[in-house]
């Protein structure tokens, strides 16, 4: 029986220590529900009271093969981001983890236009850090805890890409996602996010995307032997069509009419995990 009880131990600390191995990457597109469970929405009392919330579900969601994303709204219905601006304050959600010691990119997709001072802000800081929501009639200032090297945007009626980097010291961390709003009048499209990743490293972004409608041909500047995502979107019909694995700088659209304004996104795919932000330009 000792011996039974002494191998049941050693199985134990190794699985503590398997589940608590430290990270080299980390990408979360918000949908395997698996993973979800590992993020607390809505930290703290008031974020559970408050009438913004964060939900996951289709009305956050942006890029190849996305059905789902992070979202805010005063509604858990996932086909609605909206929020109310009655009050001010800010609305958390965060997912715990162990990063390896090293500099990190950070990486998401976002949408918000908003007032002036609303905003996305996306961080790491120690897993000690109470990062619990708040709000109130009177003006609410942005988090004291939020580092320097937060990355805020905020003012955008379309989606796109925003970046930083952060350094992990190997101890327990925290990736916080924060809306900040201030009391007024909301602007929609309220705040979304999708697709993020952390990971070693960076990944260029293609510059100078434009479109030839003569010949209906994107082009970009870039490394022209790296594979790159091409994504169109038709504002008309509300439409995301995706072109993967493309090589060289320059794709052929097909199925593009004149009706609504497209956008067109460009990112280069560097690996799996790491890709560079969407760069992008459209036409009416």
């Amino acid at each position: 029986m000792k011996k039974i009880t002494f191998i049941t131990l050693v199985l134990c600390v190794l699985t503590v220590m398997v589940q608590a191995q430290a990270l080299t990457s980390y990408k979360c597109d918000f949908e395997d529900p698996a993973e979800m469970q590992y993020w607390t929405m809505n930290a703290g009392a008031r974020g559970a009271t408050s009438d913004n919330k964060w939900y996951v579900g289709a009305a956050g969601s942006f890029g190849i093969n996305s059905t789902k994303g992070l979202y805010i709204s005063t509604l858990s219905d996932t086909t609605v981001a909206t929020y109310d601006a009655g009050k001010g304050g800010f609305i958390v959600a965060y997912r715990d983890m162990t990063l390896a010691a090293g500099s990190y990119t950070l990486m998401f997709d976002w949408i918000l236009k908003g007032n002036s001072a609303d905003a996305i802000y996306v961080c790491w800081v120690p897993q000690t850090t109470s990062v619990n929501s708040n709000y109130g009639n009177a003006t609410i200032g942005t988090p004291s805890w939020l580092p320097a090297t937060a990355v805020k945007t905020n003012g955008s009626y379309v989606w796109q890409s925003a970046s930083g980097t952060f350094a992990s010291n190997g101890t327990p961390g925290r990736l916080v996602v924060v809306f900040y709003y201030i009391k007024g009048t909301p602007v929609l499209p309220s705040a979304a996010i999708d697709n993020l990743e952390i990971f070693q490293g960076s990944c260029s972004t293609p510059t100078r995307v434009a479109y030839d409608g003569n010949t209906s041909t994107l082009s970009w500047l870039g490394n022209a032997t790296a594979t790159y995502d091409v994504l169109v979107y038709n504002s008309h019909t509300h439409s995301l069509t995706p072109y993967q694995g493309v090589t060289g700088n320059s794709v052929v659209l097909n199925g593009l009419t004149q009706e609504g304004m497209y956008y067109f996104y460009v990112r280069q795919a560097c690996d799996s995990i790491c890709h560079s932000d969407w760069a992008f330009t459209n036409k009416f």
